[in-house]
């Protein structure tokens, strides 16, 4: 199972049910002796951290749909707010790596190349 996205109005929008399920799964994986909220708990929670303009909830739902929030995407922006305001396992391993990782070399030399892919000859330059 992936993450499902969806193109609304030209932008790309990611699922966050689906989003918040693989947090919970990686989180059952680095911690299996912690309880875990119920994906309908924790996407409640998600979506009070989100400006509006970083959500869209689907209008074209039958009326039977018993949770519209599953039918909830989210902008890049979005997305990233969600796992950088989380302080679960998974999300902290996120952050360490966007963080420590990512951010510090994009600032450093205006693009990221994961360290498996600097040396490889088959990697596209971005400059």
């Amino acid at each position: 199972e992936g993450i499902r996205t969806l193109q609304y109005e030209g932008k790309l929008y990611f699922s966050l049910f689906d989003v918040v399920r693989t947090i919970q799964r990686e989180n059952r994986v680095l911690d299996p002796e912690k309880n875990s909220k119920t994906v309908l708990t924790l996407l409640k929670a998600h979506v009070t951290h989100l400006l509006p303009h970083e959500i869209y909830i689907r209008d074209d739902l039958p009326d039977n749909v018993d949770e519209p929030l599953r039918e909830s995407y989210v902008t890049k922006a979005g997305l990233l707010r969600v796992v950088l305001q989380d302080n679960s396992p998974a999300c902290l391993k996120f952050q360490e790596w966007v963080l420590e990782d990512v951010l510090p070399q994009i600032l450093e030399t205006g693009r990221y190349a994961h360290p498996s892919l600097k040396n490889s000859p088959n990697v596209p330059s971005t400059e």
